[in-house]
């Protein structure tokens, strides 16, 4: 397979969808879609897949170690890898794609951070992220062959950013330092021990029930709420955390109904149960 003409080289931090549209806008091809087909992979299906991304590796010339460390690997069933550790694939959001205009505007290229589905802001910029086009009002997607431009016209990177709480930043830092298996200095020994996509699972549940939630206790049931719903139980769930077990006794002293008295049987669920007797 010969390489293509003109080629992008892979950014730090960069995913794999990413990087095909990237690498279609810089080959000059009319849709991502093209090269997807040429490198035979999907967009963006192929990044929590085990497709053979050799193909690829040919037509950029990136080394194939490299794609691998920007795709959301499976590594068991329902489980990825994730920039740097291993989560549930409901913890990766790929749909609509999420952006930070800032980002944009420092270098065009899509963040692996901001497909963490219940992170709501840009830690670098402490401002919200966006799933569409400010002039027409278009979600973004994977398939149009610019990262920082709509099919409108319009530049992401002009888009007007909306301002978060130092709080909320916070929260989300946390998160990111939970799937990418970094230390939690204040960590309760409770959690110590605990599988890491858990532990996000158990901070959402834990701000769920501060909060008084009543919708589904479900990630996506969460993040399709809204940005708004989905920082406060973040925040919430993160400061939970902060305070355990204290935050229990609170939750119990007010009569909420915890969500995992009802949430089913998953691994965070039972550690949840049990942790909470």
């Amino acid at each position: 397979m010969l390489p293509l003409r003109l080629r992008a080289l892979p950014e730090s931090g960069e995913s794999l969808p990413g990087f095909l549209v990237r690498q279609a806008e810089r080959a000059r091809l009319r849709s991502v879609s093209e090269l997807a087909a040429m490198a035979g992979l999907r967009q963006p299906g192929s990044t929590v897949s085990n497709d053979d991304l050799g193909p690829l590796s040919s037509l950029t010339k990136a080394p194939i170690e490299r794609l691998e460390t920007m795709a959301y690997r499976v590594v068991g069933k329902g489980r990825h890898h994730f920039h740097g550790g291993v989560v549930d694939r409901d913890l990766i959001a790929l749909s609509p794609r999420r952006a930070c205009p800032a980002c944009l505007a420092d270098a065009p290229f899509h963040r692996m951070v901001w497909d963490l589905a219940p992170a709501t802001a840009c830690i670098q910029h402490a401002c919200r992220l966006i799933t569409a086009c400010p002039s027409c009002g278009r979600l973004l997607d994977w398939h149009h062959p610019s990262i920082a431009k709509c099919p409108c016209g319009q530049p992401i990177a002009d888009a007007p950013t909306t301002p978060v709480t130092e709080t909320e930043v916070e929260a989300v830092t946390t998160l990111h330092r939970l799937v990418g298996n970094q230390p939690i200095p204040w960590l309760h020994p409770t959690f110590t021990e605990c599988d890491r996509s858990d532990l996000v699972k158990i901070t959402l549940l834990i701000g769920m029930a501060a909060i008084g939630w009543t919708g589904r206790c479900r990630v996506v049931s969460l993040v399709a709420t809204g940005s708004d719903a989905t920082a406060a139980v973040t925040i919430a769930g993160v400061d939970g955390l902060r305070q355990w077990p204290e935050s229990l006794s609170e939750i119990e002293r007010q009569g909420i109904r915890p969500p995992w008295v009802w949430s089913g049987s998953a691994p965070s669920l039972i550690h949840l149960r049990k942790v909470a007797r």
